[in-house]
């Protein structure tokens, strides 16, 4: 796992034989990166849309008592509880989605990586992908490869744990 901040020069890396500085260089976040990802091999066209309405034809939908909906979508399953909260699942499961406006907290788990962000009652962000994790706050900034660990502070001095 390697980070940096603004304020530092050194990028740092965490593995597991411990902390080191390195030269390695970031990514230009600026690339729009979601384009490789979502749109190179995107099936669209005239056949994609009706591909669409075929599936929203043989869609589900149902009210409880309690007032959540649930709906189900080509294999993705969408419920929503009388409170906004949501949750959209795929996979039985194994692929999650949470949204809860009413905590202000949301969280992505499949079987490769869990990520979840919240407002209340500090706001953070957290990823885990095996054994590397990256977790920041209002405290600072934490990442562990394995049982290493450094980050920041809140004052974003460098902490080796």
């Amino acid at each position: 796992v390697t980070f940096t901040s603004t304020e530092h020069s050194l990028v740092y890396l965490v593995d597991p034989s411990g902390t080191k500085s390195t030269t390695e260089r970031f990514q230009d976040l600026n690339y729009d990166f979601s384009i490789d990802l979502f749109y190179l091999s995107s099936f669209h066209g005239t056949d994609a849309l009706n591909d669409c309405f075929d599936a929203l034809a043989r869609a589900y939908h149902r009210t409880f008592r309690n007032g959540d909906e649930v709906w189900n979508i080509a294999g993705v399953r969408i419920k929503q509880t009388s409170w906004g909260d949501v949750r959209v699942t795929k996979d039985y499961g194994r692929r999650v989605l949470r949204t809860s406006p009413t905590s202000g907290n949301i969280s992505v788990s499949t079987p490769f990586v869990h990520m979840a962000a919240g407002c209340e009652p500090d706001r953070y962000f957290f990823v885990r992908r095996g054994d590397k994790r990256l977790s920041a706050h209002v405290g600072g900034l934490n990442v562990r490869c394995g049982s290493q660990k450094a980050g920041f502070d809140e004052r974003g001095r460098l902490v080796l744990d």
